[in-house]
């Protein structure tokens, strides 16, 4: 998206892959490009746990990744990097800023016999008391409420190296939910696209293939699949 790209045309209206387009093939390029030059020996396969130990010892300068994986860079007594540690926004690109929100869900399914039971525990487990619960006892900052956030006991939980991390969080999350460009993340088709997507940037930073030759195949590849399952 910071190069002008997308996932979906439109989504939810038009849920049409469009990998193949000059500015996500572009994008496509400059991360594998990161990933391959810039990267560790065997970065296409870490799990967020070796990347976590790697920063822990600074091996690693960079990382873009979920907040409850970067907060302990700053506040784990095994990182060799918490007093150094900086957090800022995902950087803009030549289209803008568009930093990744996404998270999980409550649902009550259409034949449950507890409708009103599953609707009280939703309540109850999206509450400001229990949100707020999790953060400070249980160490999940990634809350979903702005109450919850600017509490000034979370706050100073999430403040690294005189740093407010919380601020930086809300703005993300307020940038996101205005504009609306994480649509896309609420398709069911998204999990079947966005893995076309991660063989792609393998193969590009592999060197299996070009960002045109391998952008333009997993997007036939996504429209093919979607079709299969009707979603087309």
């Amino acid at each position: 998206m910071g190069f002008g790209g997308k996932v979906l045309k439109d989504a939810p209206t038009d849920i049409t892959p469009v990998l193949d387009t000059p500015e996500a093939i572009k994008a496509a390029e400059f991360y594998a490009k990161l990933l391959g030059k810039y990267g560790p020996p065997g970065v296409l396969s870490y799990t967020d746990d070796q990347v976590q130990r790697a920063q822990f010892s600074g091996r690693v300068n960079m990382r873009s990744q979920s907040l409850d994986w970067l907060l302990p860079i700053g506040k784990s007594q095994e990182s060799q990097t918490r007093d150094t540690v900086r957090y800022i926004a995902m950087p803009a690109g030549p289209a803008g800023s568009f930093p990744g929100v996404n998270s999980q869900g409550f649902g009550i399914p259409a034949g449950s016999g507890k409708k009103r039971a599953a609707w009280e525990f939703i309540k109850w487990a999206a509450s400001k008391e229990v949100i707020l619960k999790l953060a400070l006892e249980k160490n999940q900052v990634s809350v979903t409420r702005r109450s919850a956030l600017k509490d000034p006991r979370l706050k100073e939980a999430m403040t690294v190296n005189g740093q407010d991390v919380a601020a930086i969080f809300i703005d993300a999350a307020e940038s996101a939910g205005q504009r609306g460009y994480m649509k896309y993340r609420t398709m069911p088709v998204f999990p079947q696209v966005a893995e076309k997507i991660s063989k792609a940037i393998e193969r590009i930073a592999s060197n299996q293939a070009t960002a045109q030759e391998a952008m333009v195949a997993a997007n036939k590849e996504a429209i093919e699949d979607l079709k299969k399952a009707g979603a087309l």
